[in-house]
């Protein structure tokens, strides 16, 4: 059984946040260079990736190691920059920084111990504590990570695949310089630290089996399919003393422990609940057959932590600057219970994304950010996303889009991308309201997806989606004087006017 950490960070404001993370950031790099510098380095036992080489290069040319790590890793930085975004060259830089720094500091003091069993062992563990510090609040200290997550991204290779068939290339090097119980050393000390960073990073990827005992198994299990994606089996159970019981078991991340604790308390706060570590998993949770050659979906709710990595890692390559809301506001909304998240997975790799404003008065929701991963578009996941995300809601509601109107298009080139966007939501069910709007300074169309029962019972008029629209904005969004400033409705311009 495992006891979960749950994150409080989500429920600071951003500055203390910010402050927390960068603090750890700074202990894990000190950490890490402790590691290396008393444990690893006296012993010539490497470490994998870019320290590894820099490490090499130390040992065969006598420049100072923090230099070296410090030099080498910066292209990758830079590259992760361009890919990745903003927050991560910070994060990063500053934790690269650090750790060079205190590289120096450290190589002053006396050894730990030359012990070459001792090394290994303390200085895999010390290692990994502090580059899973690092990498848990959002930084990194080696230019290899950052290779293999553009490499996941474009070709689907796992991460894990591709440090390790780096440190093998590293260490195959390390054997033929400095004898192969070195080599045998450093695999051992690799092993040991990716087993303390995976715990210390609370497995941002590793599976949880959960197994609940619960008076209310159907009202759990709804819950666990609305908010998390996940399907749950389902038997009944008879407890010695406390009689009947209905047994719910599923299989989670580690990231979505807290959301599963969370909602089971809501519901059932006397349920009992095990969670267990899980090797391996034969099939999927959700399979659709069709264009994609029956490859495995999953569309799911993101956590607040989720969508922060989504908001600095994909969001400003898909949007313009001036289009993206600040992260803190999206956050506040999120804690409101007025704006939800959504991560379509293939195979358990994010293929698109979509947040939403969701209704506080009625039943209508509106379509804020959809965007399909760069190198996905073109293959219809964007259709699939939509039509998991349709038959995800209930029934009953209606999802607002906003169109970009090509009646405003200042070039050929930026009508022809409106209409294409526009075709694409017809294509996929969306149908006309009719309303019209500038919002700040953007001149929607708006369109509207509406679930089974909304289509069978609910023949919205013009004026009725103009104000189940209206009501987002001014009820959901905005504050009453930034509404009436920014938000007006316009007289429908005809298709072939420009």
């Amino acid at each position: 059984m495992e006891i979960p950490i749950i994150d409080k960070r989500e429920n600071m404001s951003p500055a203390i946040r910010y402050v927390i993370e960068f603090f750890m950031l700074f202990v894990g790099a000190v950490i890490a260079a402790f590691a290396l510098e008393e444990f690893l380095v006296p012993n010539t036992i490497l470490d994998g990736g870019i320290v590894g080489v820099s490490m090499i290069v130390n040992t065969l040319s006598g420049i100072r190691l923090g230099l070296l790590t410090l030099v080498l890793n910066l292209p990758f930085v830079i590259v992760g920059y361009r890919k990745i975004g903003k927050s991560f060259l910070i994060k990063t830089g500053f934790s690269m920084a650090v750790f060079s720094v205190f590289l120096e500091i450290f190589a002053e003091f006396t050894n730990a111990t030359d012990e070459y069993l001792l090394a290994v062992c303390f200085g895999g563990v010390i290692l990994g504590v502090g580059v899973g510090l690092v990498i848990r609040y959002g930084g990194c200290l080696d230019g290899t990570e950052t290779v293999a997550i553009l490499l996941n991204r474009k070709y689907g290779i796992s991460v894990g695949r591709v440090v390790l068939l780096f440190n093998v290339v590293i260490y195959a090097t390390a054997g033929f310089l400095f004898g192969f119980d070195r080599a045998m050393y450093s695999l051992l000390t690799y092993f040991i630290t990716s087993k303390i960073l995976d715990y210390i990073e609370n497995g941002t990827g590793g599976a949880k089996a959960v197994m609940i005992i619960t008076d209310e198994g159907d009202l759990i299990a709804d819950e666990i399919y609305k908010q998390l994606g996940r399907t749950v089996s389902r038997w009944q159970g008879e407890g010695l003393i406390s009689g009947e019981k209905q047994v719910l078991y599923c299989v989670i991340t580690k990231l979505e422990i807290y959301d599963l604790r969370r909602l089971i308390s809501e519901v059932d706060a006397s349920a009992f609940i095990t969670i267990s570590d899980v090797s391996e998993i034969i099939g999927t949770h959700i399979k659709k057959k069709g264009d994609l050659n029956d490859r495995s979906f999953v569309l799911r709710r993101l956590s607040v932590n989720e969508v922060r990595s989504v908001y600095t890692h994909y969001m400003p390559d898909d949007f313009a600057a001036n289009e993206i809301k600040p992260l803190a506001a999206i956050e506040r909304m999120m804690q409101k219970g007025k704006y939800e998240a959504y991560g379509f997975y293939e195979n358990g790799e994010l293929r698109a994304y979509l947040l939403l404003v969701t209704p506080q008065e009625g039943s209508a929701y509106l379509l804020d950010y959809f965007a399909v991963l760069k190198d996905y578009r073109g293959k219809s996941y964007g259709s699939e996303a939509l039509h998991a995300l349709m038959d995800f809601l209930p029934p009953d509601i209606t999802v607002f889009i906003e169109s970009e109107n090509p009646y405003y298009a200042t070039s050929e080139d930026e009508r022809t991308t409106m209409e294409k966007r526009k075709r694409f939501y017809e294509a996929n069910g969306a149908v006309s309201t009719g309303v019209t709007a500038r919002v700040f300074d953007a001149h929607y169309k708006v369109y509207a997806l509406s679930g089974k029962e909304a289509r069978e019972h609910d023949a919205w008029d013009t004026q009725t989606y103009r104000e189940a629209y209206d009501a987002i904005y001014r009820h959901n969004m905005l504050t009453p004087k930034l509404y009436s400033e920014n938000v007006f409705y316009e007289t429908e311009k005809p298709e072939d006017e420009r």
